[in-house]
Formats: C-alpha cells, sequence, structure tokens
C-alpha cells in the first residue's frame, strides 16, 4: 500500500479548506468536498472498482461525522476481464463510473458521461493555452507539496538542533559550569539555561 499517496489526502483537503476559509466562508457554509484519486492499480489490494472514505465514530460505525469530506480511489484495473458492467459482479458500481474505468484502461468513449469527458479531454489537447493551463496548475501543486516538504524538514531540523543544546546545556549545568559560559556554548540565553535547570532540578 502506498502510504505516501493517502497521506496526500490530507494535504489536498488543508488545501481545498484553506482555500476556502480564506474567501471569508463561515465554517457552516464550507461545501462538501470530494477528492478523488484515478490508479490504473488497486491502490488497496481488495479487488474492488472503488474504495469510499469518510469520517466515521470507531465506536460505532453507523456513525458519521458528517464533516462534509470524502475520499475516493478508483481501481480501473478491476474493470478490465470485462466488456459489460452486465457482467460486473460489483452492482453497486454505476453504469457511468464502469466505463469512465474502462476509458483510462485505453478503451473508446462509451455512455454520455465518458463521451463529454472525451469530448473536454480532446479540447485541451487541441487548445495549448489551456493544456498549459492545466499543466502550470499541476505544477502549482508540486511546488506548493516540495514547500511544505521543506518546512517540515526545517522544523524537524531546528527541533533537533534545539533539544542537542539542551542536552549539552544540562551537561555542563551537571559540570557547575557557569551560566554564561553555557549560554555562549550553546547560543541559548542564561533564562532558557535557567529554566531547563529548573525543569530538571539541576540547580
Amino acid at each position: 500500500m502506498d502510504d505516501e499517496l493517502i497521506r496526500r489526502t490530507r494535504y489536498y483537503q488543508s488545501m481545498i479548506d484553506m482555500d476556502l476559509i480564506n474567501k471569508g466562508r463561515n465554517y457552516a457554509e464550507l461545501n462538501s468536498t470530494y477528492i478523488i484519486f484515478i490508479c490504473t492499480f488497486d491502490l488497496f489490494g481488495l479487488g474492488r472498482p472503488m474504495y469510499t472514505f469518510r469520517n466515521l465514530c470507531l465506536e460505532d460505525t453507523n456513525l458519521e461525522l458528517n464533516d462534509g469530506t470524502t475520499k475516493l480511489f478508483l481501481n480501473s484495473t478491476a474493470v478490465i476481464p470485462y466488456e459489460s458492467p452486465d457482467i460486473f459482479p460489483y452492482s453497486d458500481l454505476d453504469d457511468d463510473v464502469f466505463y469512465f474505468l474502462q476509458y483510462i484502461n485505453g478503451h473508446a468513449p462509451q455512455g454520455t458521461f465518458v463521451n463529454e469527458i472525451n469530448e473536454e479531454v480532446t479540447k485541451v489537447k487541441e487548445n495549448k493555452e489551456m493544456e498549459k493551463s492545466y499543466m502550470t496548475y499541476a505544477m502549482e501543486i508540486e511546488r506548493r507539496e516540495r514547500i511544505a516538504r521543506n518546512i517540515g524538514m526545517k522544523e524537524g531540523i531546528q527541533k533537533g538542533m534545539k533539544k542537542g543544546l539542551a542536552q549539552t546545556a544540562l551537561a555542563m549545568l551537571e559540570e557547575n559550569i557557569p551560566l554564561d559560559v553555557i549560554s555562549k556554548c550553546t547560543s541559548l540565553t542564561v533564562q532558557e539555561i535557567e529554566a531547563l535547570a529548573k525543569e530538571h532540578h539541576v540547580l
């Protein structure tokens, strides 16, 4: 299972929510959101054509949080052996979704829904400006993800350095080294060192 792909749903959800909140909307007015991953592989390995996730209560799975968020993972490989939705074992799957998954696998478009998608795809391919816009949007998403990762790494490094300096300061305190000397060696303020000493009962 690709944990990184699954955790991307959190990032995309935060992007969507922050965009809506930045527009000054009240929380109660937030639209319901759907994050959809169209996969050419079975992410969860259960053979299902679609996996739908909502927030449920673990103690009572009949109780839904109803926060308006839904995550969908489509698996196009599930329909490969089947030519028609009539013989597809998952009868609860909408015919349009079945034909869409076939379309993802390279089949000719079937049904009104998939034909409309195919028309839009064709327009994008023929319209260089529109294609450029899509590419720019994809690059912007990648840029934001890269920034988010870098921020996380920097925060982790800073926390690690802070912890290391604190451990050094504690060791020096145990050797009865003056506070001003410890401050110069660790870059911690005298107040921070005193607080650290009290916390660990060194002074």
